[in-house]
């Protein structure tokens, strides 16, 4: 962690299908950020363990891993995944899918990091996750589960607990070239550089 003050670390929120990973790509692609998405460090456990790659199998892992481990496992599995990039790829870190605040522990108090709520209505989620359908759980999710999966305290409870914690909040439910306007904001107050 002792690196952690030389990088710009940005905490993605929000609930499933809000629009966290069309801002982590954009910000990657437009201000070189590297991504680590939570997701992916749960499906590497799930893979090894030989339990299905469901959202309801990584709540259950994570609430797993907090539960043993203390609450701030998950944000010390991200940092850690952080501080084995190469140094050139940690000048901008994006950390799509910061869950309890207890997540964002590494960075709360680094100058450097900043967390960001990204919103957008039940209705608009449930349609970008069917569209979308990049597993088969998503392109088979009926309106009843996502319902009962919104439900869950992790949906509930911890992502509006964290995104009251949230610097700035994006709100993805208009059009992709609005998002982004409101994402080149936060990226111009955060003084990040535009590639070229």
């Amino acid at each position: 962690m002792a690196r952690q003050s030389q990088k710009k670390v940005i905490g993605l929120t929000g609930p499933k299908g809000s629009g966290k990973g069309t801002i982590a790509n954009y910000l990657a692609e437009h201000y070189g950020a590297t991504v680590i998405a939570v997701s992916t460090i749960l499906n590497e456990i799930l893979t090894l363990i030989g339990v299905k790659r469901e959202r309801v199998n990584q709540i259950a892992l994570a609430q797993a891993l907090r539960a043993t481990f203390g609450k701030e496992a998950m944000g010390h599995a991200v940092d850690a995944a952080l501080n084995r990039l190469p140094p050139t790829k940690q000048r901008l870190v994006v950390v799509d899918g910061v869950r309890p605040l207890a997540d964002w522990d590494p960075w709360r108090n680094n100058k450097n990091a900043t967390l960001v709520a990204v919103t957008a209505s039940a209705e608009i989620r449930y349609q970008r996750i069917r569209k979308r359908g990049k597993t088969a759980e998503e392109k088979t999710l009926t309106l009843k589960r996502f319902r009962a999966e919104e439900k869950m305290p992790t949906e509930t409870k911890t992502i509006g607990e964290t995104s009251r914690h949230a610097r700035f909040t994006i709100d993805t439910s208009d059009s992709k070239a609005a998002v982004y306007r409101q994402v080149d904001y936060v990226a111009d107050k955060l003084n990040l550089k535009r590639k070229r």
